[in-house]
């Protein structure tokens, strides 16, 4: 899907990788560092990631965590993965 990526706010150290480009219904908080955004109808739009160059990524228990780490990785930026 092209309206895949992730962008990264340097200034506010939050990675936000987007899955769908649609309208945010519900966001779910995971821990303090994560979220993730549902449609009204449950898919997923997106995941975001606070201070994750500061305190890395962990992709545990986040839903499609495969194509979030490769998009994460394909966005070019360098962060730690941690578990």
């Amino acid at each position: 899907m092209q309206d895949q990526r992730a962008e990264y706010d340097e200034a506010r150290d939050r990675l936000y990788v987007q899955l769908l480009d649609e309208s945010v219904d519900n966001t779910v908080a995971l821990d303090d560092r994560r979220s993730v955004d549902y449609t009204a109808d449950g898919r997923i739009v997106g995941v975001q990631f606070a201070k994750p160059f500061a305190g890395g990524i962990n992709l545990s228990g986040i839903p499609l965590a495969r194509v979030v780490g490769a998009l994460i990785l394909q966005s070019g930026h360098k962060f730690r993965m941690v578990e």
